[in-house]
């Protein structure tokens, strides 16, 4: 099997965009693996986009050396990724989402509010739960220790995948259609325009559709999406 996917990154309303991204292709205990990464740095002086480059980096190059993403080998990597980003003088968010490409069985970890999404069709099958309320976040990467003991520790999921399903990673610029009361009607659109292509523009052009949707519903955030789809 195979994860055809595609993103993008826009600055949106703000200054400048503190959010980053990437994918990556992976081989671990044998077994082939597609990872997808998004981290939205905090602003201002928490200088956000030292702390978002510095977790996809991280986590990129530290992935690969687990044998097997169990939520203990997730939580470790977060917990080193943590390291990293503190050292950046940053803070930020990180989701992320690794498939088996044997079995279609995804890994899911995330610490803050950007969201992460597995549907198959219209029904969603797994969604973060988001680590704040109204812009406020008890848990991020970077941050120093105080009421929370472990700000960094993720939650994790797993499941399975089956052709056709879709993933979402993407910053909280997206909320407004990918929160729980409009996710349904996305999905539903999700599946009228181009899924079924295996050509990553075709699902670049969906993602910027996406973005400039989250935009005209008053997003004024920097906007990061990645979009797969397992074939």
């Amino acid at each position: 099997m195979k994860l055809v996917s595609a993103g993008m990154s826009v600055v949106g309303g703000r200054e400048n965009n503190e959010d980053a991204f990437g994918s990556l292709v992976y081989f671990a205990g044998g077994r082939a693996y597609k990872a997808l990464f998004v981290a939205d740095g905090l602003g201002g002086e928490a200088h956000g986009e030292r702390g978002s480059k510095a977790a996809v980096k991280a986590a990129k190059e530290l992935l690969p050396r687990i044998e097997q993403p169990t939520k203990a080998n997730l939580r470790q990597l977060f917990q080193d990724v943590d390291r990293r980003v503190l050292r950046s003088g940053g803070k930020t968010t990180l989701s992320l989402l690794t498939v088996r490409l044997d079995d279609g069985v995804c890994y899911a970890a995330w610490c803050g509010d950007s969201p992460l999404v597995v549907a198959a069709g219209t029904r969603c099958r797994l969604r973060a739960t988001q680590h704040g309320v109204d812009g406020m976040l008890f848990r991020c990467l970077g941050s120093e220790r105080g009421d929370v003991e472990n700000p960094w520790e993720p939650d994790v999921g797993r499941g399975r995948l089956h052709p056709g399903d879709v993933v979402i990673v993407a910053s909280d610029g997206l909320d407004e259609i990918l929160d729980e009361e409009a996710l349904p009607e996305t999905l539903a659109d999700l599946q009228k325009s181009g899924l079924q292509s295996r050509d990553p523009a075709s699902l670049t052009r969906v993602c910027e559709r996406m973005i400039k949707r989250a935009i005209e519903r008053g997003s004024t955030d920097n906007c990061t999406i990645l979009l797969g789809v397992l074939r």
